[in-house]
């Protein structure tokens, strides 16, 4: 439609499109800063990455001109804009990225079939921050992934989400504020805090046993043992609300 007018616009042959209409599922669409049209979708006998041909007034799949071993699967969720003109496309398989021009850029794309720490294959939500990092959302959590590094970093209910399902609305600001909708409410999520390293949590010592018998702790003192009890075991927890399999640790 004009957003002036109202009035719909016609792009491309009704006729020639009729058939991709009734044999395919269209999921998402974006334009580019450039004003061409992307979409998501999902093709039965092909890939289902397209853009619109404004040249020839035609959709056009990006396997024409992409390798197709280079694509993340056959069925794609939504699209959005990266930085420099950057295409965003998520999927069943992963995530490809593509150039202004839609070639897959295989070094930034992520797939799920080299990616072990992304815990599910199925990508919905996809959006880049103002540091290049990817935003994932999948149905086993919110993922974030540094295209430099391969680094993967998941975040689930027990870091403050709502659910561990994150694959409803999604959006990115230009502020890194990421917010997303989820069943009875919403998660906003600041980037940039994310960013921070985590504080590690005050440990303390909750009880000491010695050969079997428990003592009680003075810990402004040192533990005195007989010779004969060389049976010592302490159990300590975190002061904070996290899940027993939360935190990690090593002595």
């Amino acid at each position: 439609f004009d957003a002036k007018t109202l009035r719909p616009l016609t792009l491309w042959n009704e006729q020639k499109a009729l058939s991709l209409w009734h044999t395919n599922s269209y999921h998402d669409l974006t334009e580019s800063a450039d004003g061409k049209i992307w979409i998501a979708a999902w093709y039965p006998k092909s890939f289902r990455m397209i853009w619109y041909n404004e040249s020839e007034r035609r959709l056009q799949e990006m396997a024409d001109f992409n390798v197709h071993t280079f694509f993340v699967g056959d069925y794609f969720n939504q699209v959005s804009t990266g930085k420099n003109g950057k295409l965003l496309f998520s999927g069943g398989g992963g995530v490809n990225i593509t150039n202004a021009k839609g070639i897959i850029d295989t070094a930034q794309s992520v797939y799920a079939r080299s990616e072990s720490s992304l815990a599910s294959d199925f990508c919905v939500g996809i959006a880049e921050d103002n540091e290049g990092e990817l935003w994932i959302g999948t149905g086993e959590g919110l993922h974030a992934y540094k295209t430099q590094t391969k680094q993967i970093r998941r975040f689930t209910e027990v870091d403050g989400l709502l659910a561990d399902d994150v694959t409803n609305g999604f959006l990115m600001t230009d502020n890194d504020l990421l917010l997303i909708g989820q069943q009875n409410g919403i998660n906003l999520v600041s980037v940039a805090q994310l960013r921070q390293p985590a504080p590690l949590p005050q440990l303390t010592i909750s009880s000491v046993q010695v050969n079997g018998q428990y003592r009680q702790l003075d810990a402004s003192k040192p533990i005195a043992l007989a010779k004969h009890e060389n049976d010592l075991r302490f159990t300590f927890t975190t002061l904070n609300f996290s899940p027993n399999s939360a935190p990690h640790f090593r002595y």
